[in-house]
């Protein structure tokens, strides 16, 4: 039985200040649209798991993290146009832009999602008369008709 080796990139410990220069590369790779898999591929930057270390470990980093893939999806969505206007084959350019739309959805809902998000406070100022009016006449609409089991009648007729 074969048993392939994993490759695992062994560095030297690094210095704080050779740490920061990384961890801004990863940041400014993602902005300009590359996968986080594809820069940790290079031999000079760490492995995925280190990136996900200094995440967990380091709250600043992963803040800019998060900037970076906002900005990433900026990126992809202005992608979007250039294939429409380069793409020769339809079906290409269909895939490419489907998958650049789903992914800024996910790492932008706010500005790229599908779902339209209402938020709305509302306060409603009655006195008791009022509040008490309403209720009858809400009560009268569902009256009789409701206690025999029928429907009642409907607001808009009022």
């Amino acid at each position: 039985m074969v048993t392939k080796k994993k490759t695992q990139k062994r560095r030297a410990k690094l210095s704080p200040a050779e740490v920061l220069k990384l961890k801004r590369r990863i940041c400014e790779q993602i902005s300009g649209g590359k996968s986080l898999r594809s820069i940790c591929a290079s031999s000079d930057m760490p492995g995925i798991s280190k990136v996900f270390d200094w995440l967990r470990e380091d709250p600043q980093f992963e803040q800019q993290y998060a900037r970076a893939r906002e900005a990433q999806a900026d990126h992809f969505a202005d992608e979007i146009a250039e294939i429409a206007d380069s793409e020769p084959d339809p079906n290409k350019a269909r895939v490419r832009i489907d998958a650049r739309k789903w992914v800024a959805s996910k790492l932008k809902p706010k500005a790229y999602g599908d779902r339209l998000q209402l938020d709305a406070d509302v306060t409603v100022s009655m006195t008791d008369d009022q509040l008490d009016r309403r209720i009858a006449q809400l009560l009268g609409k569902a009256g009789a008709h409701a206690a025999s089991g029928g429907a009642g009648a409907s607001e808009e007729t009022a």
